[in-house]
């Protein structure tokens, strides 16, 4: 089981498999990558439009970085 730090509620964790991902250099992130995880599309789709960038679902961070 692979977690990730919901940006929304910190200290929560989530299944990776359902998180879906922001990518922007509006967020910084403490790993790099601006990499920021969310417990649902909604919620990431909200931070995309205050802080632009991409989303990603767990499969398609995995093509990107490998």
């Amino acid at each position: 089981l692979l977690l990730a730090n919901d940006y929304d509620h910190p200290g929560g964790l989530i299944n990776v498999h359902e998180a879906t991902f922001l990518i922007s250099e509006g967020i910084p992130s403490p790993m790099g990558a601006y990499l920021t995880a969310f417990s649902s599309k909604e919620a990431a789709q909200k931070a995309l439009k205050l802080h632009g960038g991409e989303l990603f679902t767990w499969q398609q961070l995995q093509q990107r970085f490998n």
